[in-house]
């Protein structure tokens, strides 16, 4: 299965918000620009997750590590506009919660990875004339567990 985030419409070309989470399959029609936000409409496949107001979806990774055994087999992705990670718990293609992390603490989240080490790292993007840039952004950080 393919999972992606894409943002939804910007105010011009709809109302702002509608920012989405797919598991893209082949054939299928995912409404743009027919239906967006939670409109549905037969022969489109509805979203898994929507966020209104936007989030600004950036990335997606499942995490496969060790480091956060709790975290296995989850979805995260880190949100521009919403300045947050987002954690989605999933059993197969439902969703069993979402979690947000870091909430307002680095700001904008531009990409979030897993190096083989087992640890998640993610990037700050708030020098772009978007964010609050700290006297030490753009960066590259490592989530370490608490133990």
């Amino acid at each position: 299965m393919i999972f992606e985030t894409e943002h939804g419409p910007t105010g011009f070309d709809g109302p702002e918000g509608g920012d989405e989470v797919n598991i893209v399959e082949k054939g299928k029609n995912y409404g743009w620009p027919v239906v967006h936000h939670t409109q549905t409409a037969a022969g489109m496949e509805a979203p898994l997750l929507e966020y209104t107001p936007a989030c600004a979806p950036a990335s997606g990774m499942f995490y496969r590590g060790a480091a956060f055994p709790e975290f296995r087999g989850n979805f995260f992705f880190g949100c521009l506009k919403g300045v947050r990670m987002i954690r989605v718990v999933l059993d197969a293609r439902h969703v069993v919660s979402q979690e947000n992390l870091l909430e307002g603490k680095y700001g904008r989240i531009r990409d979030v990875a897993e190096r083989p080490d087992g640890y998640l790292y993610f990037s700050t993007s708030n020098k772009d004339d978007r964010g609050s840039p700290a006297a030490d952004d753009d960066r590259i950080i490592r989530l370490v567990p608490v133990k």
